[in-house]
Parts: C-alpha cells; sequence; structure tokens
C-alpha cells in the first residue's frame, strides 16, 4: 500500500530534503506552498499522513493546522509539525492543533523518516521483508527429507564388509591416479605485475558503483549543509557580526 505524504512548507531545500529521503521507497511525497494550496491537496488526496511547517514567511502553517483539524473528515489525520529557532511555537500550541509530534530544522533524513513511520504505525511501513518458509508435513521438501532420513543406514546394520571393499578401491585409486609436480614457487617480481594487473580490473568494476554510492550520499546531505548554512548565516546578520 503507498502512503501518501502531504507536506506544506515554501523551502525549496526541505521539499528537496523530504522527495530525496523518499525516493524509491514507495511514499508519495505531495508538496503545497501555500496554507490553501495544502488544505485543498489534503481534501482530495486523503494523505496518511500531514507535515507542516510553522515557520513559514509566505502563509500561515499554524493556521493551517487549526483549519485542517475544523474538518471533520481531516481532523484525525496523524499530523507532523516542522518549526525553527527563527519562529518560536509554544508546546502548548503545538499539542492544541493536535499534532503527534515536532521536529525543528534543520534536520537529518533519517530523523524525519524515522518519525513518520513512527506516527503512521507499521501498517504503512516503507520497508518490507518476505518471512522465512518452512516445510509443513506433506510439502516436497519434507517428503524429500523425511525419505532421505529413513534412507540412511542405521547404526545397527552391519556394514562392515562395504567398508572394506571400499577402502580397497579406494587404494586402488590412489595408485593409478597421476601424480604432478608442484608448481615453482613465485617471488615478489612475479607476482607484482600479476596483483596490479587484477587490482586494476577489479577498480574499473568497482569504480561505477563506487562513484554513483557517493554521488547518492552528497545529493542527500547537501541540502540539509546549504540550510543549515544559510540559518547561521541569519543568525550572524541578526547578531551584527
Amino acid at each position: 500500500m503507498t502512503t501518501k505524504l502531504l507536506l506544506l512548507d515554501e523551502s525549496l531545500l526541505v521539499q528537496r530534503v523530504v522527495e530525496l529521503a523518499y525516493r524509491d521507497r514507495g511514499v508519495d511525497v505531495q508538496i503545497a506552498e501555500n496554507a490553501d494550496e495544502a488544505l485543498e491537496m489534503a481534501e482530495n488526496a486523503a494523505p496518511d499522513i500531514v507535515v507542516a511547517s510553522l515557520d513559514m514567511e509566505g502563509s500561515d502553517g499554524l493556521g493551517f493546522c487549526r483549519r485542517l483539524r475544523e474538518k471533520p473528515e481531516l481532523s484525525q489525520v496523524p499530523l507532523l509539525v516542522l518549526t525553527s529557532t527563527r519562529k518560536s511555537v509554544s508546546d502548548e500550541v503545538i499539542q492544541q492543533v493536535g499534532a503527534m509530534a515536532n521536529i525543528e530544522k534543520p534536520f537529518k533524513p533519517v530523523v524525519f523518516t524515522d518519525e513518520v513511520e513512527r506516527i503512521i504505525g507499521p501498517g504503512h511501513s516503507v520497508s518490507t521483508s518476505q518471512p522465512e518458509t518452512q516445510a509443513e508435513p506433506g510439502s516436497p521438501t519434507a517428503t524429500v527429507v523425511e525419505k532421505t532420513a529413513e534412507e540412511a543406514p542405521s547404526p545397527s546394520e552391519d556394514t562392515t564388509g562395504e567398508s572394506e571393499e571400499s577402502q580397497e578401491a579406494s587404494a586402488a585409486e590412489e595408485e593409478q591416479r597421476p601424480t604432478f609436480d608442484a608448481p615453482p614457487a613465485l617471488d615478489s617480481e612475479t607476482l607484482a605485475p600479476i596483483i596490479q594487473k587484477h587490482l586494476e580490473e577489479a577498480a574499473e568494476r568497482i569504480a561505477p558503483t563506487l562513484l554513483s554510492h557517493i554521488e547518492d550520499a552528497v545529493v542527500k546531505q547537501l541540502p540539509y549543509i546549504v540550510e543549515k548554512i544559510v540559518i547561521r548565516e541569519i543568525e550572524k546578520i541578526k547578531r551584527g557580526e
């Protein structure tokens, strides 16, 4: 089941962080940049969770939360609010609008996704695992196991004669088996070019995948880093530094 997440935030950085956090994870992220648009989308899309920022400059996030709770069909929708040091909102006010949690910006993507999954519960979990299957009595797998166990000789059976014959046959095979001289010892000068060649081949195979992982990691963390830098510079300007 696809989880529907509605995000109200005018920051392009926050929007990008949330989108990247749920890329390829089976979550439908819908984004609104103002309260009116978010309320209309909530009424039409029936989201599984609403995430609303309370520190927007161009829209009233707190007012949106109150209007959301006034709608009977949306009064019980799980609500997560985003705040920051730029605009103080008391815990009492957050509880009054029925928010189940509060995350302060800037935040790490994993903190956001963990909180969302905690709120919406396991019924909307974005990660699934296949349970291990066990053989039931009567199934093909169980039949094979049972048959093998039945065919295995019991300790009480006399297998002395068979063992002696097997040992004699093995000895005869050993005598007829051709022998080979041990390979010459390899010194460091001989091994060096061989190892170098294998390392180069391995690097060529691994490099594309490694670069792809590095790119994904940088893309995921870049919005968080930029947002943090911007907030820090704004604080410096406020302090007159």
